[in-house]
């Protein structure tokens, strides 16, 4: 074995010891990850405020892609059918007493902050999904986001509007 390749050889296997190699497959969920909000709690818009919408539960969970995305923030990066997702889906009652569209989306950080990954969905916009719900009912929702091995903590959002927002 060349002098080369075994120092790279010692290099890996130190690091892997160490842990300065990550042992987690992007396509496992990490542990440990913070959400907010947590079941049974109003989801929040982006500016913080109660969107009315209940959130009674919901899973996060690795997946295989079902159609090809663009991820938009990236812009020379794709995920292609068939590969590893992150899918987070769930249950949520909408209390608003006259808006029954709700966008919704998710960002994920790292533990410094940093965003890793966010709903890769395009329903109405980019990066969300659109869900109809009439005040007083339940229904259920689905969002696909990019997969990291980083992610500590996540915040789902939600807006309400009384017609599709554009």
């Amino acid at each position: 074995m060349s002098t080369l390749k075994r120092n790279l050889l010692i290099c890996m296997i130190l690091a892997t010891v160490i842990g300065l190699m990550s042992c987690q497959s992007t396509g496992q969920i990490p542990d440990q990850i913070h959400f907010n909000p947590s079941p049974g709690s109003y989801i929040e818009d982006s500016e913080g405020v109660s969107s009315e919408i209940f959130l009674q539960d919901f899973q996060l969970t690795a997946g295989e892609s079902e159609e090809q995305y663009f991820i938009y923030w990236d812009s020379g990066r794709k995920i292609n059918t068939g590969e590893t997702i992150f899918i987070l889906s769930g249950t949520m009652r909408n209390d608003h007493e006259k808006n029954r569209y709700i966008a919704m989306y998710a960002i994920a950080y790292d533990e410094f902050g940093q965003i890793v990954s966010r709903t890769l969905d395009a329903a109405h916009t980019l990066g969300q999904i659109l869900v109809s719900i009439e005040n007083g009912d339940t229904g259920q929702f689905t969002m696909h986001l990019n997969t990291a091995n980083n992610i500590d903590y996540v915040r789902i959002i939600a807006r309400t509007y009384n017609l599709p927002p554009p």
